[in-house]
């Protein structure tokens, strides 16, 4: 919802770039702070699963 909503910022002639940026990084942030958190049990489920 919040980065379908980024391309309200862009323009027939032109686009704010530092908005649409600064959007993708609030919205890329708190899945790559989880994924850092987790990076552990993820790769090791990959590994059971792979395993078995």
């Amino acid at each position: 919802m919040i980065s379908t909503s980024l391309f309200r910022f862009r323009g027939p002639y032109g686009a704010h770039w530092e908005i649409i940026s600064a959007g993708a990084v609030l919205v890329i942030l708190p899945t790559l702070i989880v994924f850092l958190a987790l990076q552990r049990f993820i790769y090791n489920g990959f590994m059971r699963g792979a395993t078995r």
